[in-house]
């Protein structure tokens, strides 16, 4: 199946790869006319939200073997994302 080390610099990018989007997303979907009855977040909330996100996601996906990362990083993501939209 292939080794499943993953490297520093790897990790790194998928870190903040991570951060970015998910700080997007969480900035830009709610209120819009793809999530309208979402509640906006302010600026500081979705950047914590995005790091506590993406921090768990890295781990998770640093500690999952060989190709079972596809499913345990948007459902780990999607699991810290839910708990801090129920306000933690």
């Amino acid at each position: 199946m292939g080794s499943s080390v993953r490297s520093w610099e790897g990790s790194a990018a998928m870190f903040v790869a991570s951060t970015v989007v998910i700080f997007l997303v969480l900035l830009l979907l709610p209120g819009s006319s793809l999530s309208p009855l979402a509640t906006p977040l302010n600026l500081g909330w979705a950047l914590l939200t995005a790091v506590v996100t993406a921090t768990f996601a890295t781990l998770a996906e640093a500690v999952s073997p060989h190709g079972t990362d596809n499913l345990s990083v948007p459902l780990t993501a999607a699991g810290v994302v839910w708990i801090f939209m129920q306000g933690f």
